[in-house]
């Protein structure tokens, strides 16, 4: 069987799309229940599993990675599977729920035009949609992540 040139481009592409989504997609942090007091301050006990990183953690705890590092001084070089973490209470905020958003946001339908996200469509089919720039959609919608908008 011979393979054209054309279908080995395929393939690389579908190839490197497919590496692409290994290598993003992100492990969900689990916060940890298990708390310690160390010379009277409270703190979570976080053992690192794999795919995290002090970022994601951070996030997961919401604090951030200079506390995070602050803490664990060792973390600034990295941090490895297995590692165990400190985290203090004190500084962590409790996540915000899709309620809690829902709640905050006040519609204002003399300023802006509200759409639900269908499937198949995207940043870029939007702005031609409605005329403006995807950076303009982008900036309209502060906190959203456009690499996860759910249909």
């Amino acid at each position: 069987m011979r393979i054209t040139r054309k279908l080995k481009a395929y393939i690389i592409i579908i190839s490197v799309l497919i590496l692409n989504n290994a290598v993003n997609a992100q492990v969900v942090v689990e916060r940890s229940k298990d708390k310690v007091i160390i010379s009277g301050t409270a703190y979570f006990i976080h053992q690192v599993k794999k795919g995290e990183t002090a970022y994601s953690i951070a996030k997961a705890y919401g604090i951030s990675v200079e506390d995070l590092t602050r803490e664990n001084p060792p973390a600034v070089y990295g941090i490895k599977d297995g590692q165990t973490l400190r985290i203090p209470v004190s500084l962590v905020t409790e996540p915000k729920t899709a309620d809690s958003l829902t709640i905050n946001r006040q519609r204002d339908e003399t300023k802006f035009i509200y759409h639900r996200m269908r499937p198949g469509e995207t940043v870029y089919s939007l702005s031609k949609s409605y005329g403006v720039s995807e950076n303009e959609i982008v900036q309209s919608n502060p906190g959203m992540d456009i690499n996860k908008i759910i249909n």
